[in-house]
């Protein structure tokens, strides 16, 4: 530097370390930074507990919806409306029984190996069925007189009747050519009369028609009762369930699968059991049939009547069991389930709660430059 020169400050720059009263304090000023941590630290604690409200008010929510669907079971579903249909309709077989006592003669096919000794306690169990169904329907319906429609069962080989009116065999499956069946009844009727003239032949399949699977006690039920509906003078429906939604026994096919244990059993309707009623309604008047008989024909149900399944008492007895022991089942797994999600719920509350603010970091204020000299030349 020039020994002749010397720095003076510049009339116009602000001395170092004052402040003007007229200039604003600037953005890191330690006193506004201070105050700007006391007053966010105060907005902080103000609205701690706010947020950690909405945070329970939203793990409760979560977990009453959580609930709630776990509590909603396709029983408790509102029904569906069903579908606009055809009005149910039976034929009738033109055929029937002047004596309301029919025998019935279950031969068993022992010694094959496709026969299960069981199948013919299933084909005994179907006609009692009958039996059972009538005492369900009549209990509700002014049709008494058709509990005198009995049937006396007996096996070949134990209790043997010589003229049956209904003979039961089993064959190990009928032919897939055609038209499948599970099951047939050979029906012989008196023209004129239409009554029916023993023996009626009914045939039960062990097999399905391709032999891939054998039939199970259930299905072995299903197609008995359904057989020996015809047997007793019905004929097919137009439908396939009830408006229950129950299988239609008496229905054209058979809608289940072939040789599953769990297979439900199918119950006679009350559209069968009307039908049963109208064919034999000479009960209502004398023990037996002197005249003809009714001519086949095409029955629907009345509108006092619904078009329902009628289970025999105790497969209903049983059905509510099985559904209260389900109901248990699922009350005891919802009651598990309530005391894990009120746990969650309330140890999350407890960490909310117990969550402390963290403190923002102050900065030092940055150092303001030095100042550049001005020089000023001497003259």
């Amino acid at each position: 530097m020039d020994p002749n020169t010397k720095t003076v400050p510049s009339p116009f720059q602000p001395r170092i370390g004052k402040t003007s009263p007229f200039q604003a304090r600037t953005e890191n000023d330690p006193e506004k930074e201070g105050g700007v941590y006391l007053r966010n630290l105060a907005r902080q604690k103000r609205e701690r507990p706010v947020l950690d409200g909405r945070a329970s008010c939203l793990v409760i929510l979560l977990t009453t919806l959580l609930l709630a669907t776990l509590l909603v079971s396709p029983t408790s579903l509102p029904p569906q409306t069903p579908a606009a249909q055809t009005v149910p309709s039976i034929e009738t077989e033109g055929g029937v029984w002047t004596d309301p006592t029919i025998s019935v003669l279950i031969t068993p096919s022992t010694g094959q190996t496709w026969y299960r000794t069981s199948f013919a306690g299933d084909a005994a169990h179907a006609v009692r069925r009958w039996t059972q169904s009538i005492i369900v329907f009549t209990d509700t319906y002014p049709y008494n007189y058709l509990r005198q429609l009995s049937f006396s069962i007996h096996i070949e080989g134990i209790n043997t009747t010589a003229n049956p009116d209904v003979a039961i065999s089993f064959i190990q499956n009928f032919p897939s050519i055609g038209t499948p069946a599970l099951g047939e009844t050979q029906t012989k009727i008196t023209r004129f009369s239409n009554h029916f003239e023993p023996p009626i032949t009914m045939r039960l399949a062990a097999q399905d028609p391709d032999q891939l699977h054998q039939l199970s006690d259930s299905d072995v039920v299903n197609i008995a009762t359904h057989e020996f509906g015809h047997a007793i003078g019905l004929g097919h429906t137009n439908t396939l369930t009830t408006d229950d939604n129950f299988l239609e026994l008496m229905s054209t096919t058979y809608n289940l699968p072939v040789g599953n244990a769990n297979n439900p059993l199918e119950a006679p309707s009350t559209l069968d059991l009307y039908a049963l009623a109208t064919i034999y309604n000479y009960l209502a008047t004398s023990p037996t049939l002197t005249g003809a008989g009714p001519d086949a024909t095409i029955l629907t149900l009345p509108v006092n009547i619904p078009y329902t399944a009628a289970y025999p008492y105790p497969e209903q007895v049983e059905a509510l069991r099985t559904s209260l022991a389900q109901a248990n089942q699922r009350i005891i797994i919802l009651a598990i389930l309530t005391v894990i999600l009120l746990a969650i719920t309330l140890t999350l509350a407890v960490l909310l709660a117990r969550r402390k603010p963290t403190s923002p970091t102050i900065f030092p204020p940055p150092v303001p430059p030095e100042p550049v000299p001005t020089v000023v030349q001497l003259c």
